[in-house]
């Protein structure tokens, strides 16, 4: 059906105005467009198509400054995906190389602590002192592992050879920029 636009207060397709034809494709008038329009008889140019509901959907047109800008500004989200895509890549990389390293010093550490107690059971003197070595070292590691996994929950990227005294500072610094 082709009907004439008399009123533009409808969702007429883009660019329409006040006198010219719209072709139907539903074969009726619809709902929004009751008494905003007229018949225009089927031997009349059709100057616009609505599309049955659901069947399409009409894009308005864009010239191509318009597209250029669409595309540059899709190819700018495109990018701005693929570098924090790369960015979390290379950190879930350096966490997977810092729980290596912190696993192999304590592996290093529990031999060292296996080796002072075969030590201290094979008699050798100073026991009383291996075992105070040995106590030593691991609250030392255990105390490690704590400030680094404080540091990795806070969000604090870290080397793992920063010092026990640095990382309890950057800590510090991290909960005081939270409060």
């Amino acid at each position: 059906m082709k009907a004439r636009i008399t009123q533009l207060k409808a969702p007429w397709p883009s660019g329409a105005v006040v006198g010219q034809v719209v072709h139907f494709e539903a074969g009726s008038v619809p709902a929004w467009a009751v008494g905003k329009c007229e018949p225009a008889g089927e031997d009349a140019q059709a100057d616009h198509v609505v599309a049955v509901p659901g069947d399409h959907l009409t894009l308005p047109e864009i010239n191509g400054s318009q597209r250029q800008q669409i595309e540059e500004a899709f190819e700018a989200l495109r990018e701005s995906a693929q570098r924090r895509i790369e960015e979390v890549e290379r950190a879930a990389d350096l966490l997977a190389q810092e729980n290596v390293q912190l696993r192999d010093r304590l592996a290093a550490s529990d031999q060292l602590v296996a080796d002072l107690q075969a030590k201290l059971s094979a008699g050798s003197t100073g026991g009383d002192d291996v075992t105070k070595q040995a106590d030593a070292e691991r609250a030392q590691l255990e105390a490690r592992a704590k400030l680094e996994t404080e540091a990795r929950e806070l969000g604090i990227q870290f080397h793992p050879n920063i010092g026990d005294a640095k990382l309890a500072e950057k800590i510090a610094e991290k909960k005081g920029e939270a409060k």
